[in-house]
């Protein structure tokens, strides 16, 4: 989605408020993004004119020709994880107001620490497989510190359906041509449980009523 607003509006709402519209491409790995208004120098209130001026922008980002016109945000040059996995809890997390908003930051860590300063760009099926290794990998506990109780392994699936949602989320923001997880519709790396787990359950609101544990799939 290379056309968005930083508002908490949604649909048609989203389309019809006062918020200026914003474009964003990427291209060989470098991210741009730009207040449209800005860029063009003209107002650009309706979803049809963001749609033009954005794809004047695409062309010339293609072209070499794209200039900053001393008004739009300036180019952002390699975006790395850490970064991106910022704008992931900021426009998507709270911007939806999700029950996970609270926890996001401890479900986000093991992802982050392993691609942290990797640029998002360079990120391969290669590498997701290696992070998942590292997942199986049994904790190491001191032998007087090891908690009463606890399992062999880290709960792997979990952050791999985070990390799977992120990545598709990049790719409908245009942060990337396609998921490391993903060749067309096919899954390069199995899916197992469902991304509502990974990112704090049923996305209705907590007082709805329909979930008494968040953190589950709701089964309604």
């Amino acid at each position: 989605m290379g056309l968005y607003k930083l508002c908490k509006h949604q649909g048609r709402e989203r389309d019809r408020c006062a918020d200026p519209w914003w474009g964003s491409y990427q291209l060989r790995g470098r991210l741009f993004r730009v207040s449209l208004a800005r860029w063009a120098g003209h107002e650009v209130t309706s979803k049809t004119a963001a749609n033009a001026v954005l794809d004047d922008m695409r062309r010339a980002i293609r072209e070499g020709s794209f200039k900053a016109k001393g008004h739009a945000e300036p180019d952002l040059g390699p975006m790395t994880f850490d970064e991106f996995a910022n704008l992931y809890i900021t426009r998507y997390v709270q911007a939806r107001e999700l029950a996970s908003a609270d926890t996001i930051d401890y479900r986000m860590a093991p992802i982050r620490r392993y691609f942290g300063t990797k640029r998002l760009a360079d990120i391969r099926q290669a590498d997701v497989e290696d992070f998942i290794t590292e997942l199986k990998k049994p904790p190491v506990w001191p032998s007087t510190r090891r908690p009463s109780g606890s399992g062999d392994r880290p709960p792997s699936n979990r952050y791999i359906s985070l990390l799977r949602h992120m990545l598709n989320w990049a790719v409908g923001r245009e942060y990337l041509d396609r998921s490391p997880m993903r060749r067309g519709n096919l899954n390069l790396i199995p899916r197992r449980g469902k991304i509502t787990a990974a990112i704090g359950g049923c996305r209705r609101r907590r007082n709805s009523g329909c979930c008494s544990t968040p953190h589950r799939t709701c089964g309604r």
